[in-house]
């Protein structure tokens, strides 16, 4: 369900389960916007933001030309309900193939291809050739620290409501200039990750 992003220590965990193609459901994994409103407002006191890339990438499910197209998208259609996004949302970029845009270069070979659970939909994915480290679907999520580099990259299946504790945890950081905090900060990533696989490994 995700790795660690290091560059002297590659760690991966990844339940057993394959995940289901959401592919096929309408809204697919569009419900995860409504969660990352609600964790910005939840903790609009910390130092943490959301950055869309959309991407027409996966089964054509982009297919605005523009920002006024993309926000009546949200907005009227997925998720729908007069939904307005708090976060910024980028310019539409392709993520993989020969024109993916540089940022996802840097994402992609800072943080190794999750094993296992990662399984491309040929058919529906828009680009050429398929790599190993390329995004699989919408809402992957790769978290990068205030220094701009990347610790960690989650499947889509993976919500912002279970990734809370890690987020909040990274905002705390600078307070851990003791071992204690350090530790516990620590402690509560592992935790947190535990929980994704249980939660994913379960029948």
């Amino acid at each position: 369900m995700f790795s660690l992003c290091g560059w002297t220590n590659q760690k991966h965990r990844c339940s057993s389960r394959r995940l289901k193609d959401n592919a096929s459901l309408a809204n697919g994994f569009t419900y995860q916007y409504r969660q990352i409103n609600a964790l910005l407002k939840k903790h609009e006191n910390r130092s943490i933001s959301f950055v869309g890339f959309p991407c027409n990438q996966f089964a054509l499910q982009e297919p605005a030309d523009n920002k006024t197209e993309l926000l009546n998208g949200l907005h009227y259609v997925r998720p729908g309900s007069g939904y307005i996004p708090l976060f910024d949302l980028m310019a539409k970029v392709n993520v993989n193939g020969p024109q993916e845009d540089h940022f996802y270069t840097y994402l992609k070979n800072s943080c190794p291809r999750l094993p296992d659970n990662a399984a491309f939909r040929v058919r529906r994915s828009f680009w050429d050739p398929i790599r190993p480290s390329d995004v699989v679907w919408n809402f992957e999520k790769f978290i990068v620290d205030k220094y701009g580099m990347p610790r960690y990259r989650i499947l889509s299946a993976v919500a912002p409501d279970d990734i809370e504790n890690i987020l909040v945890s990274m905002t705390l950081e600078d307070s851990a200039n003791n071992p204690t905090t350090a530790s516990n900060i620590v402690k509560i990533i592992e935790e947190t990750f535990d929980a994704i696989e249980l939660k994913f490994t379960m029948v």
